[in-house]
């Protein structure tokens, strides 16, 4: 047939049964055509926020976005778009695709106070985000809030990897340095479970202190150690008070190739090394060669607090002279717990409330039995990629 109305005449003349096969006139791939070019392979992030589809102005509808929460693993199948990518859960390939913010979109809400409700139309929404932005005041930190901050990052995604299977070599214990959180815990399974767990040798420049320890602390000169801390190459150190010389007295602390030594002998006889630290200095063990599970250990009401202090003396790990605080003093533990865990939440794995003693070591253990069966997302660099 030349034209589709003699195709028409032919089939109004035609009685009973027709069976049309429509032939292409487009000659066959020739074998020595390039193959098309592979699909890319999608892009897996850990989430570091909250996100609700019917609470985003710039969203054209709320259905049409994916809701998830700190620490879902995303599926990112197009990132095209400047302002939205399209993504699904991990492990869920039949499910249909939404829509996420990009990182350069959250970046610029993140930066600035929550704009007002904006109406956009169906052209530019990014640039109409960008105009309103630029019309708020920047977000002021107070001045006692500083400190941590910079020490936090701006994190809102993170490529990950599947780790498989395999003994977690270091556990980070990490949260406030109160006297019933991360340090009590520590020494608790160091002493209930000595086959499974061992603390890295601390280092001094105290060499009475060092002698009185019977071996658990390294000596290390003073202004030896106090160069190390300045190259970097403690995860964190405190000073002890004894200022004698007027110099600002000994130093104590915990050094990387500390760290590393432990790990590496602990691997040969099955241990896993813990330890407990700050959340600022998580990110200095955040390393491929040490793979830390950290979780983060949130301080409790102000009742459960003082429950725990005496949980923790009537097994010798806290003196009896050790007294609970203030009603204030408690309360503002517990403030500073929050905000730490908002703060530097992108770095640990989960959070436990430390409300209890063996409540809270059954939640650690099982943490780790958790990892070391099923296996465990981690940044993409501390896994090789397959060949």
């Amino acid at each position: 047939m030349e034209t589709p109305e003699a195709l028409q005449r032919l089939l109004r003349q035609t009685v009973g049964r027709i069976t049309l096969r429509i032939e292409s006139e487009t000659p066959p791939e020739s074998p020595l055509s390039p193959p098309p070019p592979p699909m890319p392979e999608p892009r897996l992030l850990r989430a570091c926020f909250d996100y609700q589809p019917e609470r985003d102005p710039l969203l054209p509808s709320p259905e049409l976005g994916l809701r998830f929460r700190h620490g879902d693993v995303l599926e990112v199948v197009d990132q095209s778009d400047e302002a939205f990518w399209q993504a699904r859960p991990a492990g869920r390939p039949r499910e249909p695709a939404r829509l996420i913010p990009s990182q350069t979109l959250e970046e610029r809400r993140k930066a600035f106070f929550p704009a007002s409700r904006i109406v956009p139309g169906p052209a530019d929404r990014l640039k109409q985000l960008y105009t309103k932005l630029h019309h708020q005041k920047p977000v002021m930190y107070r001045a006692q809030s500083a400190a941590d901050f910079d020490r936090a990052e701006l994190a809102l995604y993170e490529d990950v990897a599947r780790l498989a299977a395999s003994p977690v070599s270091l556990l980070v214990l990490t949260g406030p340095g109160c006297a019933v959180g991360r340090d009590l815990l520590r020494r608790w399974l160091c002493r209930q479970y000595p086959l499974k767990f061992a603390a890295p040798r601390l280092i001094s420049s105290d060499p009475e202190r060092c002698g009185d320890a019977g071996g658990d602390l390294e000596f290390m000169p003073r202004q030896e150690m106090l160069a190390a801390i300045a190259a970097g190459d403690f995860v964190e150190f405190r000073r002890l008070g004894n200022d004698v010389a007027g110099d600002g007295g000994d130093l104590i602390g915990l050094s990387l190739e500390s760290v590393r030594g432990s790990v590496s002998t602990g691997a040969s006889s099955g241990l896993t090394v813990v330890l407990d630290c700050h959340p600022s200095a998580v990110r200095r063990l955040r390393l491929a060669e040490l793979r830390p599970l950290v979780l983060f250990l949130a301080t409790p009401d102000v009742a459960a607090q003082r429950e725990l202090l005496a949980e923790a003396q009537s097994l010798g790990l806290v003196p009896e002279s050790e007294e609970p605080g203030s009603e204030q003093q408690l309360q503002d533990a517990v403030r500073q717990s929050v905000k730490l865990e908002k703060l530097y939440r992108p770095l640990f794995d989960s959070a436990i409330l430390c409300d209890g003693l063996s409540s809270t070591q059954t939640e650690v253990l099982n943490a780790v039995a958790t990892a070391e069966a099923e296996g465990r997302w981690v940044p993409a660099g501390w896994v090789e990629p397959e060949m």
